[in-house]
């Protein structure tokens, strides 16, 4: 026997897995038993002539990995291999033998699937422990607990190669469970949003398997589950195929779960998933107590509605993207210290509680407490006649509640605005509804309660405020043909304080109203004597923006003028040009109603920081009044006198508005007026502002000024 024989012995006495194939037609020519055995074959008969490629790969084709190229006579070659048809990891050596002159592979196969196991289950484990430690560190490391959370997901998920990972947790006041973090593959959809305060019993086969085995793992949902079960129809639904799940314990009960949906890799060993539980309950603690924190700081506790520092912060977002369009609903309580000191402040809170509820109760998602009684809604995108709906039920709301007076103040925007000139001017709508109150309580003999307002009224009526009278020229003619009706107050001594000392503090704290009608009622009774005794003058009187926007300010001034017998055609209006900010149609309305009662309507300081051209094209004026500031250097300024030149003839276009020039203090700005053709003047050119008896004298020693000749 030669060595060839002998070695053809070994070969098929052990149990050594080998065969033979020609390497032109790649026909088996030979199978040692052993590889007979593991190709489920018992004779020779059954392999002989098949192709080396169908009965070991399991292949149409020859294996693209096939070692016939690399073979040498000299030395074999030794490789590694998975085989998919056999489900075994091999050792592989070719040689290359020649039989009768044709050349053979021989190949010889070892089964090193334990072994391969063995160090597969090393490195695992190596990948492992450092998944968890990365995980730890994910979770210990990062500030923010929601991008904590997502990234933790995101390598878990990575880890297991599966579809989703997730976490559910359980609200047991709802009896419920919510998916609150989501982690999913690019090409899966997000279930998150359809996952919530899903009822605990649909979990109860969930929660069953967590008690008895503290983790589990389906292989198989359609086998795991009747495909008419609730269990499957949700998991079916959702394209899962296979889900494992470790739950999270707390004291002793179970809170919630992280999942893993479609996992494809790292099945056999679920250390990593049954192991960052605990990390995860740290987290979510963590991150409860910032949401409790992040509560407190932007709730208020005692009606359970945002507070300021949310308001601020939810404004801060509007005007990054400011909507399209805004509804505002400003609302104080009336009276509010009066029930703290008259009844405790128990009272007080059950007051401030009753308005918080109605607000919510309209406007339940943007509902702020701004201040002890101030409250804010906002109205987000929302159409105007259901915007104005809404502040008609809660104005009635409050109606009906006996216990609780407030002002409303209410206004939606359109298109291009500013936001907090909107708030500020709802603020000022509110202040307007409060002078009612204001007045009520006085008329009740309850003036201690109005605070400013009851002492700025007891000054008017103790004569510590005056009005004095600037003449008004026809500046073609130089005859007075009316007066500006201004406020003075008496301070120390007699010396008359001028208003912008003591109007901006009014007007902050709502009670300019009382001036306001103070003068125009002051004005009324002048013309009463100045008409009797046969002296037809005009006169005009400045409104705040706030005054004007009262409900019934027209027909309360057109009592006072027919209390004292004056025509209100006698009378002009002027406003400022800051009441711009009011809603044009509202503005509009507004004007339209004065103009229907007789009233004449001035827009007042044309020129200073406020000025718009654009609403003189929008709103019906009467009057112009051009701003003392624009008449400054008029004689040695060629571009100040072209502004003024064109605003003349911007008023005489615009349908013949009365153009009035203020602060006229030269003849040379008298002539250059007369030039452009304005109509009306007044200054100290003429006169400064005085009193009703100097005017008198004044009236009728001066009744008319010489026009100078204007400059060609």
């Amino acid at each position: 026997m030669n060595k060839k024989d002998f070695a053809w012995l070994i070969m098929c006495s052990r149990k050594t897995i080998a065969y033979v194939a020609d390497m032109d037609s790649y026909e088996l020519k030979f199978l040692s038993p052993a590889a007979m055995e593991l190709c489920g074959l018992t004779a020779p008969e059954e392999y002989l002539n098949q192709k080396c490629f169908e009965l070991i790969q399991g292949l149409d084709a020859p294996c693209a990995f096939c070692t016939n190229r690399k073979l040498r006579t000299d030395a074999p070659y030794k490789w590694e291999f998975y085989n998919q048809h056999l489900k075994c990891w091999a050792s592989i050596e070719d040689s290359l033998i020649e039989i009768d002159g044709h050349p053979y592979r021989l190949e010889v196969i070892r089964d090193i699937s334990k072994d391969k196991a063995k160090i597969d289950s090393i490195l695992n484990q190596l990948t492992m422990e450092e998944m968890l430690v990365k995980c730890i560190e994910l979770l210990a490391y990062e500030n923010d607990a929601d991008v904590a959370i997502d990234r933790f997901l995101e390598t878990v998920g990575d880890f297991y190669a599966a579809d989703r990972t997730y976490i559910f947790e359980y609200d047991f006041e709802q009896d419920c469970a919510n998916n609150t973090y989501e982690w999913c593959q690019p090409h899966i959809s997000s279930e998150k949003d359809n996952l919530q305060q899903l009822p605990l019993e649909l979990l109860a086969d969930w929660g069953a398997k967590f008690e008895r085995h503290g983790f589990f793992y389906i292989n198989s949902v359609r086998e795991d589950y009747a495909q008419d079960s609730p269990e499957y129809n949700i998991l079916n639904q959702q394209g899962i195929q296979s889900v494992a799940a470790a739950p999270f314990i707390q004291d002793g009960r179970i809170t919630g779960f992280l999942g893993v949906d479609n996992p494809s890799a790292n099945t056999r060993d679920w250390t990593l998933l049954r192991s960052v539980s605990t990390f995860v309950i740290d987290e979510l603690k963590k991150r409860r107590l910032l949401l409790d924190l992040e509560y407190a700081s932007y709730r208020d506790l005692l009606t359970g509605l945002s507070n300021r520092n949310y308001y601020q912060k939810f404004l801060d977002g509007l005007k990054l993207s400011p909507p399209d369009s805004l509804g505002i609903v400003y609302i104080d309580i009336n009276g509010l210290k009066a029930a703290n000191d008259g009844y405790g402040h128990q009272y007080g809170d059950y007051i401030i509680t009753q308005s918080a509820m109605i607000l919510k109760r309209f406007f339940p998602d943007c509902a702020f407490r701004i201040g002890g009684d101030e409250f804010i809604a906002l109205s987000i995108d929302c159409a105007q006649a259901s915007f104005e709906q809404k502040v008609a039920d809660v104005k009635a709301a409050f109606d009906q509640d006996k216990n609780v007076d407030v002002s409303i103040g209410s206004l939606w925007k359109q298109g291009e605005y500013n936001i907090e000139n909107e708030i500020i001017l709802a603020d000022e709508l509110m202040y307007s509804e409060k002078q009612k109150y204001y007045d009520t309580i006085l008329r009740e003999g309850r003036g201690s309660r109005t605070g400013q307002a009851a002492h700025l009224l007891q000054s008017i009526q103790n004569h510590q405020f005056t009005v004095v009278y600037q003449p008004q020229v026809e500046l073609a003619t130089g005859k007075i043909v009316g007066v500006e009706a201004l406020i003075r107050k008496k301070g120390p001594g007699g010396k008359l304080i001028t208003p912008d000392h003591f109007i901006p503090r009014y007007e902050r704290e709502g009670i300019i109203r009382h001036i306001d009608l103070y003068v125009f009622e002051v004005l009324c009774a002048q013309l009463k004597k100045w008409h009797d005794r046969g002296d037809r003058l005009r006169g005009s009187v400045n409104f705040s923006r706030v005054t004007l926007m009262e409900t019934n300010i027209v027909k309360t001034l057109q009592n006072v003028c027919g209390q004292y017998g004056v025509a209100p055609e006698d009378v002009t209006v002027e406003i400022t040009e800051s009441v711009s900010k009011v809603e044009n149609a509202a503005l509009n309305a507004l004007i339209n109603t004065f103009h229907a009662a007789g009233f004449s309507i001035s827009l007042d300081d044309f020129g200073t920081a406020y000025s718009n051209l654009s609403i003189l094209g929008e709103l019906d004026f009467t009057e112009l009044k051009i701003d003392k500031s624009m008449l400054q250097d008029l004689t040695g300024n060629k571009k100040k006198q072209a502004l003024v030149k064109n605003v003349i003839l911007i008023c005489k276009d615009f349908g013949n508005i009365i153009s009035l020039a203020e602060g006229i203090e030269s003849e040379e700005q008298y002539a250059l007026l007369l030039k452009y053709h304005c109509l009306l003047g007044q200054g100290y050119y003429f006169s400064k502002p005085l009193s009703e008896k100097v005017f008198n004298s004044y009236y009728r020693t001066k009744k008319t000024f010489r026009a100078p000749a204007y400059p060609h």
